[in-house]
């Protein structure tokens, strides 16, 4: 996408990054649904993964931005 237009480039992070979002919200909805414990391990490594792939994914973004064409 930097290639064909870097003015994009944002925005198709915040595309990829909301489906990707919306994705694993449908697959994990029904662990992230349980009432039965408060905290599960499940949904703290949820939460957890997408927080240090976001941060990957943003910090990558960023670079790419400010770098001097």
């Amino acid at each position: 996408m930097k290639k064909k237009n870097i003015d994009s480039v944002g925005q198709t992070f915040l595309l990829v990054t909301s489906i990707k979002m919306g994705v694993a919200y449908i697959l994990l909805h029904p662990i992230l649904q349980e009432t039965n414990e408060l905290i599960t391990p499940e949904k703290s490594n949820f939460f957890l993964i997408f927080a240090e792939f976001l941060t990957i994914e943003t910090v990558v973004t960023i670079r790419m931005l400010n770098k001097k064409q």
